[in-house]
C-alpha cells in the first residue's frame, strides 16, 4: 500500500476526533471518559507507532500539543471534573 494513502487516518482522522472530543455534548461522565480515553489512545499510536519521517517529523508534536488543549477546554465544561 502506498504511503500517501495512509495520510487520511494520520492527518485527518485525528482532527475528527479532536472536533468530536470538543463539540460533543455528553450526556454523563462515563461517556466523556470512554471517549476521551479512546481518543488519546489513538493519539497515542499515532505518535509512537505513525510514519513521521514521510510526513513531517514536527507534525508528530502537534497532536500531544492539540490534544492537550482540547481536553483542557473540555475538562472545564464539565463542573464534575472542576
Amino acid at each position: 500500500m502506498m504511503v500517501w494513502m495512509l495520510a487520511p487516518i494520520y492527518l485527518l482522522l485525528p482532527l475528527a476526533l479532536l472536533f468530536n472530543l470538543w463539540k460533543t455534548d455528553y450526556a454523563g461522565r462515563k461517556l466523556l471518559v470512554l471517549e476521551w480515553l479512546a481518543c488519546l489512545m489513538f493519539m497515542s499510536y499515532i505518535f509512537f507507532l505513525g510514519p513521521w519521517a514521510i510526513y513531517n517529523h514536527y507534525l508528530r508534536w502537534l497532536w500531544p500539543v492539540l490534544f492537550l488543549v482540547v481536553s483542557f477546554f473540555v475538562w472545564r465544561r464539565y463542573p464534575g471534573f472542576r
